[in-house]
């Protein structure tokens, strides 16, 4: 990694919280996963999958929002939305509405 990539890559994630983010748990509240928008189509993700090896996976991924929130929505269908600045649907109760 040259030196211009560590310092966008510190830019973007120095400091990241949950404002603004999308974060979605399982209904056993077991598995969890994360996204925050870093810049137009850029998004750090982060899931936790404790029963999978490696359980913990991140990084940066070059996504539409229209994209992320099909993955959503086929992935975490069922879900509930602990936090969700996405045009994701959701039922009444805060779940992630599956695709059929």
């Amino acid at each position: 990694m040259n030196t211009v990539e560590t310092e966008v890559l510190y830019k973007y994630v120095s400091n990241l919280d949950e404002r603004g983010a999308n974060l979605f748990v399982s209904s056993e509240c077991t598995n969890m996963c994360f996204f925050k928008k870093l810049a137009d189509n850029v998004y750090f993700q982060f899931g936790f999958t404790p029963e999978n090896y490696p359980a913990i996976e991140s990084g940066i991924i070059e996504i539409t929002d229209k994209q992320l929130i099909e993955h959503i929505h086929t992935n975490c269908g069922g879900w509930f939305a602990r936090k969700c600045s996405l045009d994701v649907d959701l039922d009444n109760s805060g779940f992630v509405v599956e695709l059929d």
